[in-house]
């Protein structure tokens, strides 16, 4: 398995397949993870929605950050 690094969490789906797409036309490979299956079981409120996870390899960290404006977790 490959080590991966979280650097931002989105609200929707195309949010972070937007800032995947901005990633990878920078070369950046990365990845997005959805949320745990059992949260939309759990019955969260809007204030708890659970967030899908953009992920990068570690050495692509500080420029994914760059790419993304400096967003973070």
């Amino acid at each position: 398995m490959t080590a991966t690094v979280p650097i931002a969490t989105f609200p929707s789906r195309p949010a972070a397949d937007e800032a995947a797409d901005l990633l990878r036309a920078n070369r950046i490979k990365c990845a997005v993870i959805d949320p745990p299956v059992m949260s939309s079981v759990l019955g969260l409120s809007m204030g708890d929605r659970p967030q899908y996870t953009l992920i990068v390899a570690p050495e692509d960290e500080g420029r994914a950050r760059e790419s993304l404006g400096g967003s973070i977790l």
